[in-house]
């Protein structure tokens, strides 16, 4: 690939031209990252840019590309600091506030995430049977194994998320943590993702419990999140996923039906 890795940055919004570019910029800060086509000798040439606002004006910058001798190893920059990936790149000038030239004094805050157009998803809606098989599939997986197993894998699905978030944004991990990033104006749609991450795992909960019809198996799945929320907060100190659980086990069909007495009468 011409920009290793460049797809994977949520700002990356492949071939754009200036005009497109600037319609997507409407605040001092903004950033986006793009590629361009120029001729060159009758040969197209493709230029990767970092377009952003300063100072109410559009500014386009090509991002400058040398391969050191004797190593082959590719740098990117704009003026003076070079980097190994072009996310590293636009990292030093987030995080340090760094312009991204001296001359025009551009400091880029926040990036402009690439957002694709739903009118070009086609939908195929699964036969409702697969559901019953799915969801039994991933009862039967929470009820196989040990409630520290399980909890230790959700830590680390949450640990990588919030790090694919910052690599999106175009932080390194090792740079900031997840909760500096969410104080962060680039954080915002991290703070986002992450409330809908916590809904998903609540009904997530819920879901697994309430379509048992046995009830000893649904008595069995309170208990196994339970245990689960247990290791979360006192053993692993994952409170994001202990607040998902929590909330779905206080789902109110879950509260207000029998099984919380027999639950309690089994284990009291």
């Amino acid at each position: 690939m011409l920009w290793p890795n460049i797809e994977n940055l949520g700002y990356y919004h492949g071939r754009l031209n200036r005009l497109e570019a600037e319609k997507l910029l409407a605040h001092d800060g903004q950033f986006l990252l793009r590629y361009t086509v120029q001729q060159v000798n009758n040969n197209e040439q493709k230029l990767l840019v970092l377009s952003c606002q300063h100072g109410n004006q559009h500014l386009h910058f090509i991002i400058h590309e040398i391969i050191i001798d004797g190593i082959g190893c590719r740098r990117f920059y704009f003026e003076n600091e070079s980097f190994t990936t072009v996310s590293d790149l636009i990292s030093y000038h987030v995080i340090n506030r760094i312009p991204i030239t001296i001359e025009s004094g551009a400091i880029i805050i926040e990036p402009i995430e690439y957002r694709l157009d739903c009118r070009m998803i086609t939908a195929i809606r699964l036969d409702d049977s697969n559901d019953d098989q799915t969801t039994t599939s991933v009862v039967n997986v929470l009820l196989e194994h040990d409630a520290e197993f399980l909890a230790k894998y959700l830590l680390k699905t949450n640990i990588r998320f919030i790090m694919s978030k910052c690599k999106i944004v175009g932080i390194n991990e090792s740079m900031c943590s997840g909760l500096e990033l969410m104080l962060l104006p680039e954080g915002s749609q991290l703070r986002k993702d992450l409330i809908i991450r916590h809904e998903c795992l609540k009904y997530f909960v819920i879901t697994t419990i309430l379509k048992q019809s046995d009830q000893s198996k649904q008595l069995e799945l309170i208990r196994k999140w339970m245990d689960i929320a247990n290791q979360l907060e006192n053993s692993i100190h994952d409170h994001f996923g202990f607040g998902s659980i929590m909330f779905g086990l206080c789902f109110p069909r879950i509260q207000d039906s029998t099984m919380w007495k027999i639950f309690g009468q089994k284990h009291e």
